[in-house]
């Protein structure tokens, strides 16, 4: 049976009204105001949906959803009651999947069927994402500038005007169009629905996270270095188990400049997302797939990646060549002290000095752990603001870790621990412990001044 056909005979028999439900189809009575289900005029539905649809698109964009719906409604008889019909064809929309959201932007979009100017759908898809009542796009915001680097980056080597069929390539090569259209109309229709299934967590795509923020800081598009375009295009890059969640970890707007108070905050929480903008005005990091932990050896999977925010974009895999995902370190003479990714010590591809504020990128020409070029406008440079957020559900600890991590007020304080060592001191409660060293503790001294050297190629 060909696809025309198929499609008839759903619109026929109103068979994507099966796919809402009872809420969905009560909240869509409410909107049309259907009165005991008695039939009434198109005209009095349609201008009972204008009156929503306001509320959230320009006039001119309200009209032109009205035109698209009415036309496609107007089969409805007397037998097929027009408001059905008009419930039908939103169903259709919103729960059809890709191929009738394909459709229906196309043919909104340019109702005469000539081509439709990529501008065209840009600006509908950056009103697509005003539409979405999430907490991400309230904490995050709306910056024209976050959205012209996102629609770059998805639209890269589209032609400027498109036919049905480079749209449908289009939306195939970008799925996340198509999630942020699906959402926005829901959103539109039905109100503030979930981006998370809960039975699904973690092995479907998430278009944007829940947000876990502790209630004493007030995250807001002020105080973040990232917009929710932004968020958009990081989290679709996630692994799938950590893109229905960011928890808030650490911010210079809320924490201050302080590299012993970075790590206290992520130490042992799971995969996380680091944030940079330089003074420079670049703005870039990395996410480092499993827990961080002091050590002289680097951690991490090749899971891990970099990527650049501004000025594009963009986002650096890892490559075949080295395992040096990630390195933290502090308070020690010999090894590099700070947190790093990519590269060899000295020359990361991404480099935070435990000196709290300085950082290099030196990656020239790429950066043998993930292909990066230099991120930063110079190989050096100096943090205007960093963010840290664990992406996923943070790691449940055992008793012996817990004990481990919290055993002493000092432990928390890692400076003051390598202090003491350099000094040759010891702490009087060091005795006292049982097999004190753990994966959040400082590095054994003479495990740091043995021989092992990871470094055995030249170059970073």
């Amino acid at each position: 049976m060909g696809q025309t056909e198929t499609k008839s005979q759903c619109d026929n028999e109103n068979e994507y009204l099966d796919l809402l439900s009872s809420a969905e189809v009560t909240q869509l009575k409410k909107i049309l105001c259907v009165i005991d289900d008695k039939p009434q005029n198109i005209k009095v539905y349609l201008e009972n949906l204008k009156i929503h649809l306001l509320n959230f698109f320009t006039p001119s964009r309200t009209d032109q959803l009205i035109s698209f719906l009415s036309t496609h409604c107007a089969i409805a008889t007397a037998e097929n009651d027009c408001g059905v019909a008009l419930m039908n064809e939103v169903a259709k929309i919103t729960k059809g999947g890709q191929s009738q959201i394909i459709e229906f932007v196309y043919q909104m979009l340019s109702p005469c069927e000539d081509d439709l100017p990529l501008s065209d759908l840009k600006l509908f898809c950056e009103e697509a994402l005003q539409c979405i009542d999430h907490d991400a796009i309230k904490r995050f915001g709306i910056a024209t500038e976050s959205n012209e680097r996102l629609f770059r980056k998805l639209t890269l080597n589209t032609p400027e005007h498109l036919d049905m069929v480079k749209l449908q390539k289009l939306f195939e090569e970008s799925p996340v169009l198509v999630e942020l259209l699906l959402h926005a109309c829901q959103n539109v229709f039905f109100g503030n629905t979930s981006f998370v299934n809960q039975e699904l967590k973690g092995s479907v795509p998430v278009l944007l996270p829940e947000l876990e923020i502790p209630a004493k800081f007030n995250i807001a598009p002020e105080s973040s270095i990232l917009g929710a375009s932004d968020v958009l295009f990081l989290n679709g890059n996630l692994p799938l188990p950590q893109q229905h969640k960011w928890r808030f970890l650490f911010s210079t707007s809320f924490q201050g400049e302080s590299f012993s108070k970075l790590c206290a905050e992520i130490l042992n929480k799971g995969p996380v997302v680091i944030v940079v903008r330089e003074a420079a005005g670049n703005i870039f990091g990395g996410y480092v797939s499993s827990s961080l932990v002091y050590s002289s050896k680097f951690q991490g999977t090749a899971a891990s990646f970099l990527f650049t925010v501004k000025p594009e974009l963009e986002t650096f895999n890892t490559t075949t060549y080295n395992d040096h995902y990630a390195y933290l370190n502090i308070g020690q003479e010999t090894m590099p002290n700070g947190l790093g990714m990519g590269g060899q010590h000295d020359y990361f591809g991404f480099w935070l000095s435990s000196d709290f504020g300085k950082g290099h990128s030196k990656a020239k020409p790429k950066c043998t752990t993930y292909a990066s070029p230099q991120l930063s406008s110079e190989d050096t440079f100096n943090i205007d603001a960093l963010e840290v957020w664990g992406v996923g559900d943070e790691p449940v600890l055992d008793d012996e870790e817990e004990d481990e991590i919290g055993a002493s007020v000092i432990d928390k304080h890692p400076d003051a621990v390598a202090i003491l060592r350099v000094a040759g001191k010891e702490r009087v409660s060091e005795g006292l412990r049982d097999n004190e060293a753990s994966a959040s503790s400082m590095p054994d001294m003479v495990q740091l001044h043995a021989t092992h050297d990871p470094m055995d190629y030249p170059g970073p």
